[in-house]
């Protein structure tokens, strides 16, 4: 019987403990996709660089701090609080990633770097 109670115990406890997610593409299957894939609530679509470009160009800093602060409909770490702010960049690198713009990003933060971050916040 304990052993029985304490199996129970340890599979409630793993169901309570948040998942870990490995990278940004197991950040944005889990929690982005929901949203990102269809374009539910006005969000820009995951792997439409017309949607993405813009953003993009404006800095990734700008993206981060959304993603982690929210923004319009889109609720702070899209509303898992128990993502870290590392999980977090990582599906913005992941989504900016699927729209083709990891190199535009790169040179956007290469330009925000040289011209003393006037990243708008």
């Amino acid at each position: 019987m304990k052993t029985t109670v304490a199996g129970l115990c340890g599979a409630l406890a793993m169901l309570w403990v948040a998942p870990v997610f490995a990278d940004g593409q197991g950040v944005f299957e889990n929690v982005c996709a929901k949203c990102h894939r269809s374009g539910l609530l006005g969000a820009p679509i995951a792997g439409n660089r017309a949607a993405w470009e813009p953003r993009v160009k404006l800095g990734l800093e700008g993206l981060y701090k959304s993603a982690l602060l929210g923004k319009n409909d889109m609720p702070a770490t899209g509303g898992k609080d128990r993502l870290s702010p590392e999980e977090v960049r990582a599906a913005v690198d992941y989504l900016v990633g699927l729209a083709g713009l990891t190199q535009e990003a790169e040179s956007a933060k290469a330009a925000a770097g040289e011209a003393g971050d006037r990243t708008p916040r």
